[in-house]
């Protein structure tokens, strides 16, 4: 028996839910891709209208910056950079999103709610609600990570660098400074200038063996007239990292000088590596593992069992980073991998710490900064002091880019190249120094007429191994002779040529 047909009132009810309901989807879908275009249609025309002109404006400036980044990247990235703009950006962000969310109630207010079936009205009120929370949050998380980004130019990229470029190089100087328990002050144990091809990118190391004694100060220096034979003193206790403390405990002869160790001890890296120094960034050591955290840890091959402990620690009890390829470090083994003389050198000690420079530089990518951006934000706020203007941003980034495609090659200003640490020979010092930057130079005009060198993928491996220290028992004595052997054995041959390739000591990938 076929069922009774409605009546046409019935009918007629059912099919104008239909187009009402189809009506109120319609004005929040026009809302959510036009901004304006619902009030135009069914609404306030002149609320409309100037709500278009802003989205047609937000347009036309994405093309406009978008094209200027294409022609000029380096003027576009420093433009961001300055702490200004990202302010600007953040507060737009944040209007527009509210001006967004007044548009799309107002479009739900024109589709009559109050006229459309139970089930249709709360249907649209719920989606009307969600696209107005979820432009909410997004216009809220734009708003924290510009006004972050703006945070971080100003407080990190102050400027006052010297940006003249000189014999077609950057150089810059990186100070890794630890000021943890005991320690006199800071101290920056890690001195090492990168010096960067200002074209290719190809970067030379130049690392500084923190003991050497003697350092030369250069004249216009106020330290000079305590110290005119060089940087000496009794118990030969007067090495090169402790010139920081040296300058900052006699500030007095350094008067508006906010700043005299930093002040120092780049005027006498600058003396001895004969290099004009453009820029210098100091990290905390202590932080930085919270840097390394954030850019969700690094992989290295380690081609020796490295030791954790401390001269205090028993042999049996001696926690060890295993050898392995592909090894997984988070921030605090990283540190550690770094920090450790145990069983070991300061110049294997300067080999991991380049190792892990080059990590960071080969590993970073856009995935892992945008996704941990804040965590990366505010470790580069708490550990990261530097003097690179934000104009040189944009640069400093297109050469870090053509670099992650090169090899980089290191100079240790250490045994066997420097034998004597305690009367080094200066002279012989830069010598070596000017002929690591002439290999590299030449490795460039060797590459001059032909193709940017193949990029090296730096994908994560599919499969890794995660670090864990290990505790060396039965096998200590063992362990340790090969540990030492090892490191020593890798600590020459890194050492052999002033040039090595350091993919080859370390494995960085």
């Amino acid at each position: 028996m076929a069922a009774p047909t409605p009546p046409p009132a019935d009918i007629a009810q059912v099919r104008g839910d239909r187009i009402s309901l189809r009506r109120a989807l319609t004005l929040l879908g026009m809302t959510l891709l036009v901004p304006g275009s619902a009030q135009v249609a069914a609404g306030n025309r002149g609320l409309g209208r100037f709500a278009m002109r802003v989205w047609l404006g937000v347009i036309a400036l994405v093309l406009v910056v978008a094209a200027v980044f294409l022609i000029n990247r380096n003027w576009a990235i420093g433009l961001y950079a300055n702490a200004v703009t990202p302010w600007i950006v953040a507060l737009a962000f944040l209007m527009l999103g509210i001006g967004w969310i007044a548009l799309l109630v107002d479009a739900w207010r024109l589709g009559q709610p109050r006229a459309l079936a139970t089930g249709h009205r709360v249907f649209v009120s719920g989606l009307a609600l969600l696209l107005a929370v979820v432009m909410g949050f997004t216009s809220w998380q734009a708003f924290g990570i510009f006004r972050s980004q703006a945070d971080l130019f100003g407080h990190v990229f102050a400027g006052g660098g010297n940006t003249t470029v000189t014999g077609g190089r950057i150089n810059i100087l990186l100070l890794g400074g630890d000021a943890g328990a005991g320690r006199d002050g800071l101290r920056p144990d890690s001195m090492t200038v990168a010096s960067v091809d200002a074209t290719t990118g190809r970067t030379v190391l130049v690392s500084l063996e923190r003991n050497l004694q003697g350092a030369p100060i250069p004249e216009g220096n106020p330290l000079r007239a305590k110290y005119p034979n060089g940087f000496r003193c009794a118990e030969q206790a007067c090495m090169l990292n402790g010139l920081y403390t040296e300058a900052n405990d006699n500030k007095k002869l350094f008067p508006g000088d906010p700043n005299p160790g930093l002040t120092t001890t780049r005027a006498v890296i600058q003396n001895i590596t004969g290099l004009q120094i453009n820029y210098y960034a100091l990290v905390d050591m202590e932080g930085f593992r919270e840097l390394i955290d954030a850019l969700g840890g690094i992989y290295l091959d380690i081609p020796y069992n490295v030791p954790l402990g401390d001269e205090n620690t028993p042999l049996s009890k001696m926690p060890y980073l295993d050898a392995g390829q592909h090894v997984h470090l988070d921030g605090d083994l990283t540190l550690r991998f770094v920090r450790t003389r145990v069983q070991s050198t300061d110049y294997s000690r300067m080999i991991r710490q380049k190792c892990v420079m080059s990590a960071m530089l080969k590993q970073l990518s856009p995935t892992n900064v945008l996704s941990k951006f804040q965590e990366i934000v505010q470790a580069g706020k708490d550990i990261v002091e530097t003097d690179v203007p934000s104009s040189q941003i944009g640069t400093l980034i297109d050469l870090a880019s053509k670099a992650k495609n090169l090899p980089i090659a290191s100079t240790a200003i250490s045994p066997p190249l420097v034998p004597d640490t305690v009367n080094p020979d200066w002279a012989k010092i830069k010598v070596i120094v000017a002929d690591s930057i002439t290999a590299s130079q030449k490795l460039d005009q060797a590459d001059a007429g032909s193709a940017a060198a193949t990029p090296t993928t730096s994908a994560t491996p599919s499969k890794a191994s995660t670090a864990k220290p290990s505790t060396a028992k039965a096998s200590a004595s063992a362990s340790t002779k090969t540990t030492k052997a090892t490191a020593t054995a890798t600590s020459s041959a890194y050492q052999a040529g002033q040039t090595d390739n350091l993919d080859q000591v370390c494995g960085v990938s």
